[in-house]
């Protein structure tokens, strides 16, 4: 009221000059109907602003976040410890795209089923070559991009076969950015192993299957001067591998599962689950359905969101064409069920393997981008 008071008084104090006959104002009635003005105009954009401001706040925009594209030979690995060790390269693992000269156009895959198709369907330009999308193709994202991409969920579980845990340790190797140790518990290992684990050993060498991170636990829980040199770039959302080995499933992977994904406060938050049942159903297919209805129903049982990713087998060099079509009767029945399904076959097959089943630390950290492709792309409450 004392501001409406003041304004009001001024304006009654502007007075025509009588003596001129005009009817003009006097110079001081000109200065403070400008004053007046000034006043007026100030608090009326001030007023706005706030609106402006309150708006955004109350009503945040709904854009998906947009991510840094690397330049062509920008390297987002260089940085990691054990990058000159291991001999890994982004460009032994990824080609980025030129970038379109019409605005309109992008080679990324901008939805989430384009996304899984083309890197179903995708290839190499000769062997172990970096692999690309068909049609459309996948983000490299840096560290901290795929810590704001984890932001988003209650929680993240690997679960079934030994690809799926290749997947998880590769996807530990870039959050610690440690290409050489980065997906193994190295405060537990002595100087030996460390020199049989190292780099690409710790996929492909059996006996470093046993010290490999299985939970995000693990790596929280040992700080720099207990052994751990690494910690992760961020570690506010757990994850874990869960692996699975019959069926049905044990108790202990059932117990595991549920303390992982069952009791968040929020269930409309995601907790995406990423599930290999390759090696569980190469002999038996009816193996590989079971296991798949038991894990789908258990996540049923939760009562919350929880998105499933099934990674369609890799390809395979000493086994039977029978034994392929057996596994991808799994990916079939997946996508019957509206379940995201990711091929593995086209990214594997010209790649190097030793056994046909395992690929190396350079494949599983492009199968981890892939995932965290999709897991940038699904719906969140």
């Amino acid at each position: 009221m004392g501001i409406l008071s003041s304004q009001t008084f001024w304006w009654r104090t502007l007075k025509v000059n009588q003596k001129s006959g005009r009817g003009s104002l006097s110079p001081s009635s000109r200065m403070a109907r400008a004053i007046f003005m000034a006043v007026f105009l100030g608090t009326a954009f001030y007023m706005i602003f706030l609106l402006i401001s309150l708006g955004l706040r109350v009503f945040p925009s709904s854009a998906p976040r947009k991510f840094a594209i690397p330049e062509p030979g920008v390297d987002l690995l260089q940085h990691f410890t054990g990058s000159k060790q291991c001999g890994i390269t982004q460009a032994d693992l990824y080609v980025a795209p030129q970038a379109s000269k019409s605005h309109n156009q992008t080679p990324f895959c901008n939805k989430r089923a384009a996304l899984l198709t083309a890197l179903s369907s995708g290839g190499r330009h000769g062997w172990d070559e970096p692999f690309v999308g068909q049609g459309c193709t996948y983000r490299w994202f840096a560290t901290h991009e795929i810590c704001m991409i984890l932001e988003r969920f209650n929680t993240l579980t690997f679960l079934g076969d030994t690809i799926a845990g290749d997947v998880y340790t590769a996807l530990n190797i870039l959050l610690r950015e440690d290409l050489a140790f980065g997906g193994l518990q190295q405060w537990s290992m002595g100087g030996l192993d460390k020199d049989d684990c190292a780099c690409e050993k710790q996929f492909l060498n059996e006996d470093c299957a046993a010290y490999r991170v299985r939970s995000s636990s693990e790596v929280t829980s040992i700080r720099e001067g207990e052994g751990n040199a690494n910690p992760y770039l961020c570690e506010r959302v757990p994850h874990t591998y869960i692996p699975v080995t019959s069926v049905p499933a044990s108790g202990r992977s059932r117990d595991l599962f549920q303390n992982q994904t069952y009791f968040h406060s929020n269930p409309w938050q995601p907790s995406p689950v990423i599930l290999s049942l390759s090696q569980l159903s190469s002999s038996d297919v009816n193996d590989g359905l079971y296991a798949l209805e038991e894990w789908l129903s258990l996540a049923t049982g939760a009562e919350r969101n929880i998105p499933f990713l099934i990674l369609g087998p890799p390809a395979i060099r000493e086994e039977s064409s029978q034994a392929a079509k057996r596994l991808e009767a799994i990916a079939s029945v997946a996508k019957d069920r509206h379940l995201d399904v990711l091929g593995l076959w086209n990214m594997t097959l010209p790649a190097n393997s030793p056994d046909g089943w395992r690929y190396g630390e350079r494949d599983a950290l492009v199968q981890a981008v892939m995932v965290v492709n999709w897991l940038a792309m699904l719906p969140t409450s």
